[in-house]
């Protein structure tokens, strides 16, 4: 179980060194009055797209000097609406977002095969959502602040299954664990350990 809890805090750093590609609020838009694009910035950014009142408002393409593509939905020079941000890591997300952040449903595309489609909060995933690992796992189910948290299903590669409850990426609470064997382990868990049958 040690590899999910890497994979995950692997997963969660990726998505906070995003989150500082994704703001668009640096950016000047205060000389250009409405019009439509290429606009190049000081700092070597370029946008492409509608422009009111300085700002960029509906749909545009900003090119990032830092090699990340965002092409969609914009309100007052933020990102907000439906889009899809393709980073220079090779990461791609396709959805709706909140103030330059992922927020509503969407997918994220990871550069090392992973897939992730469900709900997002500010930047993380929360709510209902699956994730597709690379090496065959599927986790579907709640997330919490990015991480499993709730109800949820994990099917190994290997043939192995766990359902039930999950805190910080762990099976914790209920649960049945179900070998490919077919041998059942069910009751109490705690950080992916069994403790006990309920009573």
């Amino acid at each position: 179980m040690r590899k999910i809890f890497l994979a995950f805090i692997c997963f969660t750093f990726c998505l906070l060194i995003t989150a500082s590609y994704i703001n668009a609020g640096s950016c000047d838009f205060s000389s250009y009055k409405n019009i439509n694009g290429p606009v190049a910035f000081d700092n070597g950014d370029k946008y492409t797209g509608d422009l009111t009142d300085g700002s960029p408002n509906g749909n545009g393409t900003m090119n990032f000097i830092y090699g990340n593509r965002y092409e969609g939905e914009w309100v007052d020079g933020s990102i907000n609406g439906f889009g899809t941000m393709t980073f220079a890591n090779g990461d791609m997300y396709r959805g709706a977002w909140k103030n330059n952040y992922p927020d509503g449903e969407g997918t994220m595309h990871f550069a090392n095969g992973d897939k992730y489609t469900g709900e997002w909060k500010d930047n993380y995933m929360d709510g209902k959502g699956t994730m597709y690992f690379a090496n065959g796992d599927k986790y579907q189910g709640e997330w919490f602040n990015g991480q499993c948290n709730g109800k949820g299903t994990m099917i190994f590669a290997n043939g192995d299954k766990y359902e039930g409850e999950w805190k910080n990426q762990f099976f914790n609470g209920t649960g049945t664990l179900t070998k490919a064997n077919g041998e059942k382990v069910a009751g109490k868990f705690k950080k992916n350990i069994f403790i006990g049958e309920d009573i």
